[in-house]
């Protein structure tokens, strides 16, 4: 595998493990199924690289993730659920007042009939 110095980013390659495939350089090159490899690729862009005093990969340090950010609802998904809750609320007076237009019927009908 090849960890980009700079961005710590990582490439793999089942053809060519070990070895630096790309020909790139500001590299280090490591064994995929080494115990540091497996620990890179568990880490992945959430580490600190480790190195000797000859500037040599020895290791590195997993860094906290950052938390996944919460996918914001789309301006449409707000406006579709509030137009869903204001039909819903003008169904049910549109109910009460039905009720009450019977009860309206049903009071005239007994005035007209002589009385309550």
């Amino acid at each position: 595998m090849i960890i980009h110095k700079n961005t710590k980013s990582v490439e793999t390659s089942s053809l060519s493990p070990g070895k630096n495939f790309g020909h790139y350089e500001n590299v280090f090159v490591v064994e995929d199924d080494s115990e540091l490899g497996k620990k890179i690729l568990a880490n992945q862009l959430s580490f600190d690289l480790v190195l000797d005093e000859e500037g040599n990969l020895i290791d590195i340090t997993p860094k906290e993730r950052p938390p996944e950010p919460v996918p914001e609802q789309p301006e449409t998904e707000i406006l579709g659920q509030q137009l869903v809750e204001k039909d819903l609320q003008i169904l049910e007076l549109q109910q009460e007042n039905q009720v009450l237009g019977h009860q309206i019927v049903d009071i005239d009908l007994r005035l007209l009939m002589g009385g309550m």
